[in-house]
Formats: C-alpha cells, sequence, structure tokens
C-alpha cells in the first residue's frame, strides 16, 4: 500500500471510520481528487492505490489495535491547582 494512502487510512480510522463501504468511499476520492488530480487515476488493478477488502480490514485492525493500547501522557498539574485553588 502507499504510504499516501496508508497515511490516509489512519486518519480515517483515528477519526471513527470503521466500516469497510466508507472506507473505499473515502479512499476512492483521496485517490482520484486529491493524488491525481488532473491526471488520469492508476488501474484499479493496482494495489498500492486500490487496497483489496482483506488489506484494508487488516489495516484497520491493526491501526485501531495501535491506537487502543497507546499511551497519552495527560498533564493534570494544572487542573489540579485550579480545582485545590477553587475549592
Amino acid at each position: 500500500m502507499d504510504n499516501r494512502v496508508k497515511s490516509k487510512l489512519s486518519h480515517l480510522v483515528d477519526c471513527g471510520v470503521r466500516r469497510l463501504p466508507e472506507l473505499r468511499r473515502h479512499l476512492r476520492h483521496f485517490v482520484t481528487e486529491d493524488l491525481f488530480q488532473g491526471h488520469p487515476p492508476p488501474s484499479i488493478e493496482d494495489a498500492r492505490f486500490w487496497p483489496n477488502s482483506r488489506t484494508l480490514l487488516n489495516a484497520v485492525r491493526q491501526m485501531s489495535a495501535t491506537s487502543r493500547y497507546t499511551f497519552t501522557y495527560v498533564d493534570i498539574s494544572a487542573y489540579t491547582a485550579y480545582v485545590i485553588l477553587n475549592q
């Protein structure tokens, strides 16, 4: 899969898109309108830009699992100070 398509897919997954038809619709628009604007898009058989269903589902599963187990540090010291001062 092309890195730009993979990046767009990652963005879609982060936004909550999980259904295959919706992913295909967004990717079709991205490839034809954004990547190849003014040029003919690549052949439908080119798997770099038109991944099959299994490839899409595997990528979504992997990206979902990665984001599920990623720890995000949140600094709560300012919030804690605000709560203590306003009691």
